[in-house]
């Protein structure tokens, strides 16, 4: 059966104190705005946190929980991190909504405003301070956000630059698996070493494949670590972390320990004073040894400029129509050398055809009457993922052998170099030929 939440550390919380307190409008939305992200993270909607916030409201502080059945959140609201913030505690208490009614109601106020929010008769009542017959409401729920309990011991923390732990991860996350019966390919995995990081997601028959180096990109307390954050999360973290400010984040993980019932497994994300809890780790996600393709030699090296397969990807998408899909069968593409006349010949394998040829570089290596069959997923995925301002894409294959034992096609791009950051970004992607 599948674990989808760590022991609870309390029962539900019961509304029973009333808040009172004063807040800027656009500091109240941007600091509840995480927890509202997580609140919505679950696909399910019988999870009885979904769509829920809990406000904490103290004298120096407001903490917001939420509990997206993957992702928890348990974020304090304090000036040190928000600007504006305004915030003045009248009455310090507890309180439970809806956080799509919440995130709705303040929109509905001028975000330079300071608002006034109180509780009382089964609502949260806000008013605007500087006109106080300016009101909204939303209702109240009895049952407070349910929190996991938290892990006490780490067994890995590593400190990664912020815009290159974003970055990564967006770069790889399309090649994240789907299929629900093969858990170990819904993840992306980062691995860690001193100066480098290597993010990569990857389904089985494709792999994207970014590694990053530079100096402190990575603060190590050991020599070399490894995180898999389950495909429920990525979005959502990303999302997070792409508008937080700080230069660094800390990762950490808690391994479950069946003797220490208290230390469940986690991973935890600590960024701006706040943090991202990641539980119900129930990947079997780990490392592939990519290294022994992408350092490889190959028969044919094939250099093309991505502005040459715009359209083409276009009509290579046009012929996957509608009596294919109902068909279920795969859609593949063959991308055959033409020597003689120096381009790449490109055809779908399927009964409405898209023909098209590539000029190549004048620097590529190919071998005659070489060919390969793909999922033409993976040619539109090479197109996609290139950068614009390097337009080069190389292609490394062995020609395609009917008897197995074919190697997966290596695609490389320019290495994206940022001088003022010192940082090195190799891109490559991996994916497998098929025999049809």
């Amino acid at each position: 059966m599948e674990n989808t939440m760590v022991e609870e550390k309390n029962d539900n919380k019961k509304v029973v104190n009333k808040v009172n307190f004063q807040i800027k409008t656009k500091s109240f939305l941007k600091g509840i705005e995480p927890a509202y992200l997580i609140s919505l993270s679950s696909n399910d909607n019988e999870f009885e946190d979904k769509e829920k916030l809990t406000l904490n409201v103290l004298k120096d502080k407001m903490i917001v929980e939420s509990n997206g059945k993957y992702l928890v959140s348990n974020s304090p609201i304090i000036d040190k991190y928000i600007d504006e913030l305004n915030y003045e505690c009248k009455a310090e208490g507890t309180a439970t909504v809806n956080s799509k009614e919440l995130m709705d109601v303040l929109q509905a106020f001028p975000p330079s405003e300071d608002i006034n929010v109180s509780s009382g008769n089964g609502e949260l009542i806000i008013n605007l301070v500087s006109n106080p017959e300016r009101e909204q409401s939303v209702s109240l729920i009895t049952d407070g956000v349910r929190m996991p309990m938290e892990a006490p011991e780490f067994a890995k923390t590593v400190r990664i630059n912020r815009e290159v732990f974003v970055n990564g991860v967006n770069k790889v996350k399309f090649a994240m698996g789907i299929a629900k019966t093969n858990r170990k390919y819904m993840c992306t995995i980062v691995q860690t070493k001193k100066d480098s990081i290597r993010f990569m997601a990857g389904t089985g028959g494709e792999f994207a494949i970014s590694d990053v180096e530079g100096k402190a990109i990575t603060e190590q307390y050991k020599s070399e670590e490894v995180f898999i954050i389950p495909k429920e999360s990525v979005d959502v973290v990303q999302k997070i972390l792409e508008k937080a400010s700080c230069d660094s984040i800390l990762l950490k993980e808690a391994v479950e320990n069946v003797n220490k019932a208290e230390n469940p497994a986690q991973i935890v994300i600590e960024y701006d004073g706040q943090s991202i809890v990641l539980v119900g780790l129930n990947t079997a996600g780990k490392p592939q040894n990519v290294d022994k393709f992408l350092n490889s030699k190959y028969e044919n090296t094939v250099m093309t400029n991505a502005n040459d397969w715009q359209y083409i990807v276009k009509g290579i998408e046009a012929s996957d129509n509608h009596e294919l899909k109902s068909s279920h069968d795969v859609h593949n593409t063959e991308v055959k050398n033409d020597i003689d006349n120096e381009q790449l010949l490109i055809q779908t394998l399927t009964k409405k055809k898209c023909k098209a040829n590539i000029p190549i570089d004048g620097k590529s290596k190919m071998k005659e009457d070489s060919y390969f069959h793909c999922n033409s997923t993976y040619i539109r995925d090479m197109i996609k993922s290139c950068d614009s301002k390097k337009n080069i894409i190389t292609m490394k294959y062995d020609g395609y052998k009917e008897e197995g034992g074919n190697r997966p096609v290596l695609i490389e791009y320019d290495d994206n170099i940022n001088e003022a950051k010192n940082i090195t970004e190799k891109f490559k992607i991996l994916f497998a030929m098929t025999s049809e």
